[in-house]
């Protein structure tokens, strides 16, 4: 099987990142896996393995990198006539992937990793979020499959009248042993030794972290430290709403970190508080790490987060709820012992890697 992906992932150039590691392990799946990443960066025929390689479309403006990734597309099917093409999202690699679907008559598979339709939040968002619904609207009921990461994106895909058969859910791989590290917990010393409340994340309006710094403020309980991992173009603001609550001294910007695991092994409660999400990775991580988990109705809750039982689940933007759900973790031992409990439980029967994999091939053999 040759296989053509298209991916906005620009991760994939670095041979030593995650992404371009996982990757690498189709390389005994397919018999060719050429890549097209949308980028500024010059790259062409980069090699990940001896049947894998990877080219950027060298676009200096965003606008083009659908038009120069059609036109590369073309090239590289010329010289490997492809089984199929795989898309990352359902919006402008997918809208590459149809056209080349109808030109060659090859298989699309689309991927969606974000939860995109299952709410309005995300659609309401900007302007160019409905144009890219409307892209859904064609490019979903034409791939001949669709891969998901979780069971709500794929209930979410009833508005497009998709035959369920043709959709498969298969998440993406955490190497959960990397974050089971209960003796690694050096950096509760940087934190006064306090009760640690972590986050990690992007700092966007759709995390809510404003959410998360007030409700912290309103905790019934004095040694606590909030302890957030990231960056984005909310940063300073967050950082000005902490001041003005005049708890600099009890929350902590640790910036963008490349080695998480100190942070999940030294925390004692991880919180999200998004509108909206995918495959929370974070939340597959903390509770690798055996953290309780407390997090609005969003991605994998109700999936792998089940409300008391490995985590306490509460409504988006709800303060009182929020406040709520973590001093009852906070004060109540015996609960926080047993959602821990659970969710080294629950992790230890997420799929394997190479069961993944198989999903994943599984999923472009449903195109072709």
């Amino acid at each position: 099987m040759k296989v053509l992906m298209l991916s906005l992932d620009e991760a994939i150039l670095n041979l030593d990142s995650r992404v371009a590691k996982r990757i690498k392990k189709y390389a005994g799946l397919v018999e060719r896996l050429d890549i097209v990443v949308y980028s500024k960066q010059k790259v062409n025929n980069l090699k990940l393995a001896d049947n894998i390689f990877v080219h950027s479309t060298k676009t200096n403006n965003k606008l083009f990198y659908p038009s120069h990734a059609l036109k590369l597309s073309k090239k590289l099917y010329k010289l490997n006539k492809y089984d199929l093409v795989t898309t990352q999202d359902p919006f402008e690699t997918a809208w590459v992937g149809l056209k080349l679907k109808k030109k060659f008559k090859i298989g699309l598979n689309i991927q969606i990793h974000g939860d995109f339709f299952s709410t309005n939040y995300w659609l309401e968002k900007s302007l160019k979020n409905k144009i890219r619904m409307r892209l859904a609207k064609k490019t979903l009921p034409s791939a001949g499959s669709i891969r998901v990461v979780s069971k709500r994106i794929a209930t979410s895909l009833k508005k497009f009248k998709i035959d369920y058969k043709r959709i498969t859910i298969a998440p993406i791989y955490v190497d959960l042993d990397e974050f089971n590290k209960p003796n690694e917990n050096h950096l509760r010393d940087k934190f006064n030794n306090k009760y640690i409340i972590l986050t990690v994340g992007r700092f966007e309006a759709e995390k809510n972290y404003e959410l998360l710094i007030n409700s912290f403020k309103k905790l019934n309980n004095s040694n606590s430290a909030l302890v957030m991992v990231g960056t984005g173009s909310q940063e300073n603001k967050l950082k000005q709403i902490v001041t003005d609550l005049k708890i600099e001294d009890k929350v902590y910007f640790e910036g963008w970190q490349t080695d998480l695991a100190p942070y999940y092994n030294s925390a004692n409660l991880y919180v999200v508080t998004s509108y909206s999400g995918g495959y929370n990775l974070t939340v597959i991580e903390a509770l690798a790490a055996g953290l309780p988990i407390s997090m609005t109705d969003v991605g994998l809750a109700g999936e792998i987060v089940k409300n008391e039982e490995n985590g306490l689940i509460i409504k988006p933007n709800n303060e009182e709820e929020l406040i709520k759900a973590m001093e009852r973790i906070i004060e109540d031992k015996e609960l926080e012992q047993t959602i821990s409990s659970n969710s080294l439980s629950v992790i230890s029967k997420l799929p394997t890697e190479d069961e993944l994999l198989n999903l994943q091939v599984e999923a472009w053999q449903k195109a072709i």
